[in-house]
């Protein structure tokens, strides 16, 4: 039984989730553990790895700003204290979990049951709302569900106004919308 309880001890230790991630890049960064001149930390890359299963559900050309994005997220440990980088990837895995609900015929009971067992705060909803905007297909329906018409309406023409800045200057930069 002893062995038993080591092993599960152990398992959990090393199961990709956040927390584990972020003490896992910690302890990375102090050994200075590098790959392609960033710091890593398999946990975090485990769970990254995971977090491959919201790509079919982001807008083609954003898929890879995505995941950047959010593994990006793990390189500022020690920066910054551990909890305030918990609610980062966190933030992404909501966004992401909302997004695989979203659809032509979605189910918009479930998005909200989804929304509020996620508990969020009215900044955190506003980071994920920002996020099914810009990475989701159906940013615009979720913004008109979430927050009525008039507010799909302003987002739609901040879209159009970002487009078109981005077309007449022709950057390279990724212009995001914020709601």
């Amino acid at each position: 039984m002893y062995t038993q309880e080591l092993k599960t001890k152990v398992e959990r230790i090393f199961e990709p989730i956040i927390d584990n991630a972020i003490r896992d890049m910690r302890i990375a960064k102090k050994l200075h553990l590098t790959k392609d001149n960033k710091f890593y930390s398999s946990i975090a890359n485990a769970y990254m790895k995971d977090k491959e299963k919201f790509l079919p559900f982001i807008i083609t050309d954003k898929k890879e700003e995505f995941m950047s994005e959010y593994s990006q997220i793990f390189q500022e440990v020690g920066k910054e204290r551990d909890e305030s980088i918990a609610y980062r990837p966190l933030n992404f895995e909501h966004s992401g979990d909302i997004m695989m609900l979203l659809n032509a015929n979605t189910n918009w009971d479930l998005v909200d049951s989804t929304l509020e067992q996620q508990g969020h705060t009215g900044g955190t909803f506003n980071c994920l709302a920002n996020k099914i905007l810009y990475f989701s297909p159906y940013g615009l329906d979720f913004i008109e569900h979430a927050f009525g018409s008039k507010e799909r309406i302003q987002a739609e023409k901040e879209i159009k106004k970002a487009n078109n800045l981005s077309t007449s200057k022709n950057k390279t930069s990724k212009n995001k919308i914020h709601f």
